[in-house]
């Protein structure tokens, strides 16, 4: 707001995973819409399914609508894949167990890494980088 700026979240891998109810990683920082007006995120990463989606206010979505190349030429999703979808998002809301079977996994392939001498930076989303040193290393 002070360098009047725009910040836009790209949750791909934190919807369904983090935040209450999978809510996702804006709501896992305990931001709202206010602090991040615009949201976008994939539908085929925790919920399986397949598309995308960006969230605003009405004067993005307007825009977007009318001027975003990709948006004007594309189709909508199919019916089947819009309920599946929305499946997925009430699965993904009760899934608190998941979630916690989730970090326990998360935290035995930490465990694992390190035990074998691998390097992952800090990391508590299903997300693990491997710190490899170096461009020859990773491609050997």
């Amino acid at each position: 707001q002070q360098r009047c700026a725009t910040l836009m979240i790209d949750d791909a891998h934190g919807l369904g995973v983090r935040g209450a109810r999978g809510a996702g990683s804006l709501a896992q920082a305990g931001l709202s819409a206010r602090d991040a007006p615009i949201l976008m995120a994939t539908l085929g990463k925790a919920l399986g399914t397949l598309g995308a989606f960006v969230a605003g206010d009405a004067a993005l979505v307007e825009a977007l609508t009318q001027f975003a190349r990709a948006h004007v030429y594309s189709t909508a999703l199919p019916p089947a894949l819009a309920a599946a979808t929305l499946a997925a998002l009430r699965l993904a809301q009760q899934g608190d167990e998941l979630r916690a079977h989730l970090r326990a996994l998360i935290a035995q392939l930490r465990a694992g890494a390190t035990a074998r001498g691998l390097r992952l930076l800090p990391s508590t989303t299903p997300i693990q980088p491997l710190w490899l040193g170096s461009a020859t290393t990773a491609q050997a």
